[in-house]
């Protein structure tokens, strides 16, 4: 498999840039990504790299006064899954949980000790988002609770969540690739998922609900996903999302409006934030 490296240059140059762009490469294919001195180099196959994409989606990329321009290379031959897991370093959420690759030996320091063979598929706890999101979920008491996993990328946020006690979990996601990546994980961490499963929410029955969603995934998902996050949410329920900046705050607040969800937690890191929302036990879908 051969591959075409991209990289971009940024000005005016901000780690925070980086992020919204790879984000938005990341759905037209690129599948891993490195910020060296500014720069963002981005990476995919051959096959499906289209010059026309990217230049399309500089030329409407949504933050104004941002100057982006790119080279690409095509590179060597390599394993590619191999060179992504050497260079994944050990993550510490306070003194909870390890999460490292199975590059790295085990530690006996932490309540739990997790490995994540990322493959590429975003959720590895390198990235501030997911690191929020884990903190959350580390402080909310999951016994007994039915828990989804929506965008599970690696499926760290539902292996993190059987480590703490839910009853069971069910992760979705729409890239294939991912939900290969989270049954290897969730077997190589000998946990077990309700379901694992290719799709979005709206695969799901209407009499699927939960006492906990997770969605570590875009703005404009989020707000298009309110109402059925809220739908398949038991009373009571517990909404736990990311992957948006501090200024999208009130965009997800005005989701909320009508759906019986209110804020009751919020966290930031780096411009990025992570909000917990509750549902109302008067409500009911």
């Amino acid at each position: 498999m051969t591959y075409i490296c991209c990289t971009f240059h940024i000005l005016p140059q901000s780690d925070s840039f980086c992020d919204v762009l790879a984000s938005l490469l990341g759905e037209i294919g690129y599948d891993s990504f490195e910020i060296n001195n500014g720069k963002l180099e981005a990476y995919i196959q051959s096959s499906i790299y289209s010059k026309e994409e990217t230049e399309k989606l500089i030329a409407t990329f949504p933050i104004p006064g941002i100057q982006i321009s790119f080279n690409a290379t095509q590179i060597e031959q390599k394993n590619w899954n191999h060179q992504w897991e050497s260079t994944f370093s050990p993550i510490i959420i306070d003194d909870i949980a390890y999460i490292h690759s199975s590059s790295y030996p085990s530690s006996q320091k932490f309540l739990y000790d997790i490995i994540i063979n990322p493959r590429m598929s975003f959720g590895s706890g390198s990235h501030c988002t997911t690191r929020m999101v884990l903190r959350m979920l580390f402080s909310t008491d999951l016994r007994r609770k039915r828990v989804l996993d929506l965008g599970c990328g690696t499926g760290i946020l539902g292996i993190a969540a059987k480590f703490g006690g839910c009853q069971s979990v069910t992760a979705l996601d729409t890239d294939s690739q991912c939900i290969a990546n989270t049954r290897q994980n969730y077997m190589i961490n000998g946990v077990e998922a309700e379901l694992i499963s290719e799709g979005s929410i709206d695969i799901l029955e209407p009499e699927n609900r939960f006492d906990m969603i997770l969605a570590n995934i875009h703005l404009n998902i989020h707000i298009a996903l309110m109402e059925r996050y809220a739908s398949h949410l038991l009373p009571g329920g517990t909404l736990i999302i990311s992957g948006f900046y501090i200024s999208d705050i009130p965009q997800i607040k005005e989701s909320c409006r009508y759906t019986g969800l209110f804020l009751s937690e919020c966290v930031e890191e780096n411009n990025w934030t992570a909000l917990k929302l509750e549902k109302s036990i008067n409500v009911h879908h």
